[in-house]
């Protein structure tokens, strides 16, 4: 990101030429473009409008104070979320400037790219094809993410660094390669090996659930290490946690993953297929691609937290299903979620009417009877060792 002593006045770009220039290089459509500029040449007319982008250029970008009133919503109306596109794009240059310092190839930069055109096709397709972004997808991904030159978009997948916050351990037993994984002490799960789902507020009241109340007889995960071994309760590959502790010696088992690590953490765009060969290229090429421009960041696994990984899929999608096939390629494990984590990226908004929400996927029709049965979604953590990448295809954790 930007130092402290950088300047940026809004539009951030010198002229709507150079805008449009840089938001065709990251994708967006002629349309799209046209709009944008036009917008920015409305800032440029109106000095508190541009007083309002800068400031919100400047949270994102330069991690500014929050200068409260007036919102973008106030000054901009129906086009705010137009206006976090257009701040949007200002990413791109951030981008390939980085990636540029890195010496990585002008192609992957390209590809990376993608985040943008793909934020602007989700936000239209369910907001009635309006131009924008949403104020969060701006601020989180591409002023943290985006404009870090974190985000390396190879194939089919994202990847991003992050340190490991799963809860657990992973052990490789020395001669076989079995793995298996332990929780954290301190956990806490519910009676089927689940992490309870935490309350908020709006999303409850929406829906009309109550508190859960599984964790009232559920269990505490404790952990123990001596010399010799480690004491733990299990989290089974399918992705729920045993009661039931187990020990490994530590002359057969070896540590390999735990909280705190470096691993990649893999994002997974909308609109493309789960085809398992697009994703097992997409993971050749990670581990291709980080060793050779990232030797000071080794990591330990490849991870991903997602609605994907909800294991009550199961019970609700065909065994046919690409997502089902993805989820048997890695470790699955429990995490925490607030019950409603599928709804943003299947419908556009975490608080949807299930009577009147679209059902024209087989998906969807699952999640929509699954709410107005009262169920709750959970969320689910995936992770895959690099040396299990040629196996990917093949489940190898089953």
């Amino acid at each position: 990101k930007f130092t402290k002593d950088h300047t940026m006045t809004i539009p951030p770009y010198p002229s709507p030429g150079m805008l449009a220039q840089t938001a065709a290089e990251g994708g967006l459509e002629p349309p799209i473009i046209n709009a944008l500029v036009a917008l920015a040449e409305r800032i440029n007319a109106e000095p508190h409008l541009q007083q309002c982008a800068q400031a919100l250029h400047a949270q994102a970008y330069q991690q500014a104070a929050a200068t409260g009133e007036p919102s973008p919503a106030t000054l901009f109306g129906n086009e705010a979320n137009k206006l976090y596109l257009l701040l949007a794009v200002d990413a791109v240059r951030l981008l390939r400037a980085i990636h540029e310092e890195r010496g990585i190839p002008a192609a992957i930069t390209r590809e990376s790219y993608g985040a943008l055109p793909m934020a602007a096709r989700r936000y239209a397709e369910w907001h009635g094809g309006a131009i924008g972004m949403e104020e969060w997808v701006f601020r989180s991904w591409f002023g943290e993410t985006v404009a870090s030159g974190n985000l390396y978009r190879l194939g089919r997948m994202e990847y991003i660094f992050q340190e490991f916050e799963g809860d657990l351990r992973l052990y490789r037993h020395r001669e076989s390669g079995q793995v298996q994984t332990l929780a954290e002490a301190g956990v806490r799960f519910t009676a089927d090996g689940y992490r309870p789902f935490t309350v908020q507020e709006r999303i409850y009241n929406h829906y009309g659930w109550s508190p859960d109340t599984t964790s009232d007889d559920g269990w505490t995960a404790t952990f123990e290490e001596d010399d010799q071994q480690v004491t733990g309760m299990p989290i089974s590959p399918l992705g729920y946690a045993q009661r039931e502790p187990i020990r490994l010696a530590k002359t057969e088992w070896a540590l390999v993953l735990q909280n705190g690590d470096t691993v990649l953490d893999m994002h997974i765009p909308n609109f493309m297929p789960l085809h398992l060969d697009l994703l097992h290229a997409s993971l050749q090429r990670a581990l291709a691609f980080f060793p050779r421009y990232h030797p000071e960041r080794p990591f330990k696994a490849l991870v991903c937290d997602s609605w994907i990984f909800n294991t009550q899929w199961e019970e609700m999608l065909p065994p046919s299903s690409n997502l089902l096939a993805f989820q048997r390629q890695g470790y699955l494990y429990p995490i925490p979620t607030h019950g409603a984590g599928a709804m943003y990226f299947l419908f556009g908004d975490q608080l949807i009417d299930p009577d009147t929400a679209p059902q024209d996927t087989t998906l969807r029709r699952a999640v929509i009877g699954h709410i107005q049965a009262g169920g709750k979604l959970r969320n689910g953590g995936f992770l895959l060792l690099p040396e299990d990448v040629a196996r990917f295809g093949q489940a190898p954790y089953r």
